[in-house]
């Protein structure tokens, strides 16, 4: 039997220290639940399940009342690369993944989907799927979000659109985003299909429309703010940007908070799970980071590197950053955020590894590059899939600088490391204009930061203490704790008081050294802008 927390009332008779509690939002606002449900959770051996559908993985996880992860099983996903430069997956298999992480995840912990107390989803943002809700089928593959072929149509816009769209949905108009990638299926893959039976949504929404019960068609704010056609002042979708881009508002899913109540019902073997919480993958990772206050900052090194910054409760634009929903918690306001993405860290490892063949596993790169010296003289600029922060120029392409008779292939390796580090001062640089108060240390997480090079460069090159996650899966940590405060599990000071992190890795290059690499990196990527601009 599924039990809910409005249930507990029949259980306390059986609990002694099962009591009742009125917990306060971080608004102020009173919220009242049947608890200490830790405690119950602790006795009944019950969990919260996380799902993180991300572009290279699908990972789940249980976390039980401690806030500990016991159980992780990870499937690889798979990646479509056209002939043309396209990027897609196949939405069948993505929902097929998630279903066979998730058993796999509840056999290896021998726990029956009815000990699940909630879910939390996370994943992959922009990616666009558009479905026949007549058949549930697909109409074409899902577009990744790395996929460029909105180019074209982002292109044409004039600098009066460009701006418009900024103000309206606080992102720097690029074929990253969903708008681009959903105009393209609706012009070349609709057919005969009326348009009345279609529905667009991001991986969320997808995932919960084939698992919920009655098909809930919903997506977060963090998600549909991710899209280009969001307005993340009035919290709504823009009439008037959907007309500019000819997509009809009938597509579009009801936007939900990130965390509340039964969100939807899961079905997972014929039990009804409630999902309590939803979000993007890089506002989830921030919340998992407790960057509850404003100018709390995180980077997440993945197949990107994603800087995002608590910035409170009001929008704050930046010219070359973008602003974003970061998560709405049912009873508290609405928490923003600037983000700086580069598109291009694991990616360039992965392309060194496998395209260049100068390394044979990933965690071979940090011996390679410390094998190299620091004169090697290199400027290597990861633009694989276009440039994103600060300078937001789709059709930059990667770059050496400096080759000579006598470079080597660590010289290479060690280069492109470097570049990753250089790309996250790019975004911090951004974030640090406006006379604000430059933090002195940074939260970072993601598989990257294993590579002792990268991350002690990346904190010479910053200038900051790094803070490196003990838990390596912090975007699950960010949809479990917001479950867990839905449900009464945690209040946001007991997250608060959970030890995160290990050692922080200090600088060792002195400021005038790091600012002398830097200042030539910036030659160089400024000579890459100015050969690929128009």
């Amino acid at each position: 039997m599924q039990v809910y927390a409005d249930d507990f009332n029949s259980y306390l008779s059986f609990f002694p220290c099962v009591s009742r509690k009125i917990s306060t939002t971080r608004s102020g606002k009173r919220r009242k639940h049947h608890i200490s449900i830790r405690d119950f959770l602790r006795l009944t051996d019950r969990y919260i399940l996380t799902v993180d559908e991300g572009t290279t993985q699908c990972k789940c996880a249980l976390w039980d009342s401690e806030g500990n992860m016991k159980y992780l099983s990870v499937r690889e996903m798979g990646i479509i690369y056209g002939s043309r430069g396209e990027i897609e997956m196949n939405p069948l298999t993505i929902l097929d993944t998630v279903r066979e992480c998730i058993k796999e995840t509840l056999n290896m912990a021998h726990c029956d989907p009815s000990r699940l107390m909630g879910l939390g989803l996370t994943n992959q943002r922009e990616t666009t799927i558009i479905l026949d809700k007549t058949t549930g089928m697909p109409i074409h593959n899902a577009i990744v979000w790395q996929d460029r072929r909105g180019e074209t149509e982002i292109g044409k816009l004039d600098n009066q659109a460009r701006s418009r769209i900024k103000e309206v949905t606080g992102l720097v108009p690029d074929p990253y985003f969903s708008v681009s990638k959903m105009k393209w299926m609706l012009e070349n893959s609709i057919k005969s299909k009326r348009i009345n039976d279609l529905l667009f949504g991001t991986v969320d929404t997808w995932i919960i429309w084939n698992m919920s019960r009655d098909h809930r068609f919903i997506t977060d704010l963090s998600n549909a703010s991710r899209t280009m056609i969001y307005d993340i002042n009035h919290l709504d979708w823009s009439d008037s940007l959907a007309e500019f881009f000819h997509i009809p508002t009938s597509l579009l899913p009801e936007v939900v908070p990130s965390a509340a109540p039964d969100l939807a019902l899961i079905d997972i073997s014929g039990i009804q799970v409630p999902l309590n919480a939803v979000a993007g993958d890089q506002q989830a990772s921030l919340f998992g980071h407790r960057a509850f206050k404003n100018g709390d900052s995180k980077c997440t090194y993945g197949t990107g590197s994603f800087v995002l910054s608590n910035t409170g409760y009001q929008p704050s634009l930046k010219p070359d950053l973008l602003t974003s929903v970061a998560w709405r918690i049912q009873g508290d306001n609405t928490v923003y955020c600037n983000e700086g993405s580069a598109f291009n860290t694991g990616s360039v490892i992965k392309w060194i590894r496998d395209s260049l063949g100068l390394i044979d596993t990933s965690a071979e790169s940090e011996k390679a590059a410390m094998r190299s010296t620091p004169d090697h003289g290199l400027i290597f600029i990861p633009a694989l899939s276009g440039l994103g922060a600060p300078y937001w120029l789709p059709a930059a392409k990667g770059s050496i600088f400096g080759i000579t008779g006598r470079t080597s292939a660590n010289d290479l390796v060690r280069s492109a490391l470097e570049s990753i580090a250089f790309r996250v001062r790019d975004i911090m640089e951004s974030m640090g204009r406006d006379g604000e108060k430059r933090s002195t240390s940074i939260k970072v997480d993601g598989g990257p930061t294993s590579n002792g090079f990268l991350m002690q460069f990346q904190a010479d090159i910053l200038n900051m203490d790094l803070y490196r996650s003990a838990n390596s899966e912090m975007t699950s940590a960010g949809v479990a704790y917001m479950a867990g405060i839905v449900d009464g599990i945690w209040s946001y000071e007991d997250i608060s008081r959970m030890n995160l992190y290990l050692d922080p890795i200090r600088p060792k290059m002195s400021t005038d050294e790091s600012n002398v690499l830097y200042g030539n990196w910036k030659k160089a990527i400024e000579s890459v802008i100015r050969y690929y601009s128009k």
